[in-house]
């Protein structure tokens, strides 16, 4: 272009189109390298994520296996807490059983097999004292239980299976009574029936209603 005209005129517009070409290239390159860029942080945000998914993945999976260890673990503890309740139940209850055949054998003025005393016989060894009681259990008649201590047939039951449980008792009879007072008064209402018949027992064997026994510590 003549140097004159285009100090007259200025450029033409071949002029603006070249620049307005370099321009746009310019903005293009921009644009592809911040999606370059954009891309490059989302692809590392994405692989943060997946990698922070399977960290969660794998804690979780290892909470599930603990939460069934737990649960396991638990169930055992409770059959044993259930069989450690059973054995003290069934421990009060040889000790009742056995305070109402001494009691039996003392009003009535009778000796245990064997010529021993009422009193007499915690001083021997625990498997004589066992087979003394087991015997002199079986042979309290049924009618003497009704006629001179007001108990039914129920009663006269229990002691013919005494023998069963007679093992179980502690070493003095009287020493589960409050303990076992307490368990039949807390669960009155949901065991009215076991309530009823070994609290009916208290005031024989430990002259003392049920619920006296159970205020004692």
């Amino acid at each position: 272009m003549d140097l004159d005209i285009i100090q007259t005129y200025g450029p033409g517009m071949s002029f603006y189109r070249s620049q307005i070409k370099l321009s746009s290239s310019d903005e293009n390159g921009k644009a592809a390298r911040a999606t370059v860029s954009s891309l490059s942080r989302y692809s590392s945000a994405l692989q943060l994520l997946q990698t922070s998914n399977q960290n969660l993945d794998h804690k979780l999976s290892r909470l599930r296996s603990n939460v069934i260890k737990l649960n396991v673990d638990l169930g055992k503890l409770q059959h044993h807490v259930k069989a450690f309740h059973n054995e003290l139940l069934t421990t009060w209850q040889a000790d009742t059983l056995t305070r109402l055949v001494e009691v039996i054998y003392e009003r009535q003025g009778w000796k245990l097999p064997g010529g021993v005393a009422v009193g007499d016989h915690i001083h021997l060894g625990r498997e004589r004292q066992t087979r003394i009681m087991s015997t002199a259990a079986r042979r309290i008649r049924k009618s003497i239980l009704k006629k001179n201590f007001g108990l039914s047939g129920r009663y006269y039951s229990a002691l013919q299976r005494y023998t069963e449980i007679v093992h179980m008792r502690s070493t003095n009879s009287f020493r589960t009574e409050c303990t076992f007072a307490r368990r039949l008064v807390s669960e009155k209402e949901n065991h009215w029936g076991m309530y009823r018949f070994w609290g009916t027992l208290f005031p024989l064997c430990y002259s003392r209603s049920v619920e006296e026994s159970a205020e004692i510590f």
